[in-house]
């Protein structure tokens, strides 16, 4: 997949995901764009995702990269499923145990749960950090893949993308979320499978956009069923 990208002068948006909702919005915006993607999880993500009980990011992590490799068989793309922006106190908690299970995994003749992992040694000051990192415009995207960037992380717009279709939904259809009069609502507005579809469309919406912007739609490597490479 990299050599690919930087041949063709592209890049891989990366997504973030925080639930299996959100990794079916990635898959679908890959899918939709025809061309491959990364999926990553932060710590906080892989937390989230171990349930507020114990919070443990390992279970997260492992979680969803197990449905990953389910879910992803039926996507006519291959992805890459990666961790995102571990720091150094958390490499002994999160990463290492990830690489001991990739490990056990090959030696069993499977593919490793995940392709990277990223250490975040990133020792600036939050003004200089906030300054370097801001969502970049079209032209800064343009040159940095002529210049061989073949990954991009794609999170700040996503999760507003989902968040916003949830929005969206509830201010329109407030007196049926909300309990009217005793009663419970109207169910097909507070389904969550109702306003789940939204906001997977508009994530996937969004993450179709990264792939326009990265130059990366429609140079998927195979057209068949594609499973986490």
């Amino acid at each position: 997949m990299p050599d690919r990208a930087k041949a063709g002068k592209f890049a891989y948006p990366s997504t973030n995901v925080t639930s299996s909702q959100t990794l079916r919005a990635a898959l679908r915006g890959s899918a939709e764009a025809e061309i491959d993607g990364i999926v990553q999880i932060s710590p906080g993500g892989a937390e989230f995702l171990g349930g507020q009980y114990n919070k443990d990011m390992v279970t997260g992590a492992v979680a969803l990269a197990e449905f990953a490799h389910i879910v992803a068989e039926k996507y006519p793309v291959n992805v890459a499923l990666h961790t995102d922006h571990c720091p150094k106190d958390k490499l002994d908690g999160y990463v290492r145990p990830l690489l001991a299970i990739s490990c056990e995994r090959v030696a069993q003749g499977q593919n490793p749960l995940f392709q990277s992992h990223m250490r975040d040694g990133s020792a600036e000051p939050l003004a200089a950090n906030l300054s370097i990192c801001s969502g970049p415009m079209i032209a800064e995207i343009n040159e940095a893949l002529d210049d061989g960037v073949v990954k991009m992380n794609v999170d700040t717009d996503t999760p507003y993308a989902f968040t916003r279709a949830v929005a969206g939904h509830m201010f329109r259809n407030y007196d049926g979320v909300l309990k009217v009069d005793g009663e419970v609502g109207d169910k097909k507005a507070y389904d969550p499978r109702t306003w789940g579809k939204a906001a997977e469309a508009g994530t996937a919406a969004r993450v179709g956009v990264a792939c326009e912007n990265l130059r990366a739609a429609g140079k998927k490597m195979c057209t068949g069923e594609g499973t986490p490479a």
